[in-house]
């Protein structure tokens, strides 16, 4: 009786190994893509979300005077003649625009320019009467969208 294994057994062996080897190989390769394309998608809920909560806290601040939409920007002049918040979306060469805010005091013409959120398509704003409407189109075409209401008293334009 002989002893041991044929050439052949041990090929089928090695082969079948190596099968099972790369299709575990592949099945971890494809769920750390799937990990980092929902971690990816959740930052960019949570950034656009915050942008709007950062808008949001800008509208209803007590300090705010007049609160106008021109041309995609929102304008929010306080109650000091000399200070103005601008948010607007900026144009990236080749990249996903920004959204910044940029603070201005009339005063000394002294400008502040902070970034909301990067990455992103669209900013819309628009108005209409008391109720302020903001839309931010992530780069993957995801639209998250508030509106704000002005309380009574603050003037729109």
């Amino acid at each position: 009786m002989k002893k041991g294994f044929t050439l052949i057994e041990l090929i089928i062996t090695l082969f079948i190994s190596n099968i099972i080897i790369l299709m575990g190989t592949n099945m971890i390769f494809n769920g750390a893509l799937e990990y980092k394309k929902a971690i990816k998608q959740d930052r960019e809920k949570n950034y656009c979300t915050e942008a709007l909560r950062f808008i949001e806290t800008q509208i209803e601040d007590k300090d705010n005077k007049d609160i106008s939409v021109n041309h995609g920007e929102l304008v929010i002049k306080k109650n000091t003649s000399d200070k103005e918040n601008i948010i607007k979306k900026i144009k990236l060469y080749k990249k996903a625009d920004k959204l910044q805010i940029t603070y201005y005091k009339k005063d000394n013409f002294k400008l502040n320019t902070n970034t909301i959120i990067n990455n992103i398509e669209q900013f819309d704003v628009y108005r209409d009467k008391n109720v302020i409407y903001v839309g931010i189109e992530s780069e993957s075409g995801k639209k998250y969208e508030r509106c704000f209401g002005i309380k009574v008293g603050k003037k729109v334009s």
